[in-house]
């Protein structure tokens, strides 16, 4: 699919993540771009890009994206600005590489990644650079798909997931609401529980792991 036309991009988050998707929107010629965060001065800038609001509650004007790495704190934000009335954009940064139907406002994919047909992707979700999900996964709402990971063909994967870096949910796997799977780690059965999982093939960490 093309990339949706985004005149006006405030990013809420001026992180280390912040600014990767400040630098990917603007090659893809989004110009209008800032930054809204409370523990940065207003009138600042980051890489080149201003920080124009210093909270939620004053950003006008401009379609937003949530840049927070963390899920929860993610999902709040996500929540609060939709309460408030605010909209939320859909960044795609190779359209040639999203095979699927639109996702979810919020949402962002990012340089490297694939989308292939019949995916469907939930709202505030990130596929982060160089993923993959397959034909027919299903990927709820807030979840983060860290670089690398890959959601098998008609996986899928419930609300709040973080899928770490180079992780693969094997096809036709589930994975439960708020649940982690660690880096490298292969989901080879469905997943019912929330915890952290990890290892090949993943099983739940837990403290006793620590302790041994």
């Amino acid at each position: 699919m093309s990339n949706e036309q985004i005149d006006k991009l405030c990013l809420f988050g001026a992180g280390a993540h912040g600014r990767v998707v400040a630098h990917q929107a603007r090659s893809i010629g989004v110009k209008d771009l800032c930054f809204a965060d409370d523990a940065l001065p207003t009138g600042s800038s980051i890489d080149e890009t201003p920080v124009l609001f210093p909270d939620l509650e004053s950003v006008s004007g401009y379609a937003m994206l949530i840049t927070v790495g963390d899920i929860r704190t993610r999902q709040r934000i996500f929540d609060q600005s939709r309460a408030s009335g605010h909209p939320h954009a859909r960044l795609i940064i190779e359209g040639a590489r999203f095979l699927s139907e639109d996702p979810g406002e919020g949402t962002m994919v990012l340089i490297g990644a694939f989308v292939n047909i019949g995916a469907k992707i939930g709202k505030n979700v990130i596929v982060n650079s160089g993923a993959i999900v397959e034909h027919d996964a299903i990927i709820d709402d807030h979840c983060h798909l860290a670089p690398g990971s890959v959601v098998g063909g008609a996986a899928k994967l419930g609300c709040g997931v973080l899928l770490g870096s180079n992780a693969t949910v094997l096809p036709g796997m589930s994975v439960c609401d708020w649940s982690t799977i660690g880096a490298g780690a292969v989901v080879c059965d469905h997943i019912k529980e929330p915890g952290t999982y990890i290892g090949v093939p993943a099983k739940k960490f837990t403290d006793r792991d620590i302790r041994t």
